[in-house]
């Protein structure tokens, strides 16, 4: 299992997603329960990997209990990978992303990866990671083991930057719309 926590990646807010690879011995189709968070409400997307690694949409259910979300998803593949969105506690200049793991899952292995936002600076990771690497799109990707999972192991990831101020409510960074030909 690997958390990844891409912040401000696509908009402004956390991007966590779950990378999921089911042992070998599992029978395929498989059903598998991961949870999230309930404020994150409907995941983003919910998919397997099929023979060339492509990801592909697969059916799930959501239950609501308290603060968490289960979600129980149909596994064709032994890839899974969940993404959902998660807002991100801005003080000025200053994020913070806690992000806890509830427990309720075991993996032989679980990780992390936090991608550095980019326009950041002062990055601050806890447990610190092992390792960084650069992605194709430029940005640092740092990444971390955490070991063996119990089904009643949780864990914290906490990460702090500072980054450009958030825009005015109402506020577009979008150019005006072109005029249409003939009317500039």
């Amino acid at each position: 299992l690997e958390i990844a926590l891409w912040p401000e990646y696509d908009r402004p807010a956390l991007l966590v997603i779950y990378r999921a690879t089911l042992p070998e011995s599992t029978p395929l189709p498989a059903q598998i329960t991961l949870p999230v968070p309930a404020e994150a409400g409907e995941p983003t997307a919910v998919a397997f990997a099929d023979d060339q690694g492509q990801l592909l949409l697969t059916s799930y259910s959501r239950t609501v209990d308290g603060d968490w979300a289960t979600l129980v998803i149909r596994a064709p593949s032994p890839r899974i990978q969940v993404e959902y969105y998660l807002d991100i506690a801005l003080d000025g200049m200053e994020r913070r992303i806690e992000f806890g793991w509830p427990g309720g899952v075991s993996a032989a292995q679980a990780g992390f990866e936090v991608q550095e936002p980019a326009g950041s600076s002062a990055l601050e990771i806890d447990p610190a990671p092992q390792r960084s690497r650069l992605a194709p799109d430029g940005l640092t990707i740092h990444s971390g083991n955490l070991g063996p999972l119990a089904a009643d192991s949780t864990f914290d990831l906490r990460v702090r930057y500072s980054g450009a101020p958030p825009a005015a409510p109402g506020a577009s960074s979008e150019p005006a719309p072109a005029a249409p030909p003939g009317e500039a």
